[in-house]
């Protein structure tokens, strides 16, 4: 499967867990192999036929990362997924407060 997004070290743990073999592969290598199997769109579909021919090709290298380091890179980008969220959320949270404010004649704010 692709490396990519922060779904997918979740999965990958969860599938080891159940004793699956799991090969996670560079999307960039994936995007290679695209182009060189078929010139269509990208989909998951197409994705999913060019990583099994490529497996049968043994031509896709599995990615070594360390399971622990994989699980630490996922817990990174929740960090700093909900680092963002808690400043959108205070900056809306702040643009509501002065409409608020404003309405209400409080112009000190």
């Amino acid at each position: 499967m692709e490396n990519t997004g922060p779904l997918a070290g979740n999965l990958c743990h969860y599938l080891k867990k159940k004793n699956y073999q799991v090969i996670m592969s560079n999307p960039f290598e994936i995007s290679r192999l695209r182009d060189a199997f078929s010139k269509s769109v990208k989909s998951d579909l197409i994705d999913a036929f060019v990583i099994a021919q490529a497996l049968r090709m043994n031509v896709i290298k599995a990615s070594e990362k360390d399971e622990d380091y994989v699980f630490l890179q996922d817990l990174l980008e929740r960090f700093y997924d909900l680092k963002d969220r808690r400043r959108a959320l205070i900056n809306q949270l702040r643009s509501n407060l002065e409409s608020l404010l404003q309405l209400n004649g409080n112009e000190n704010f």
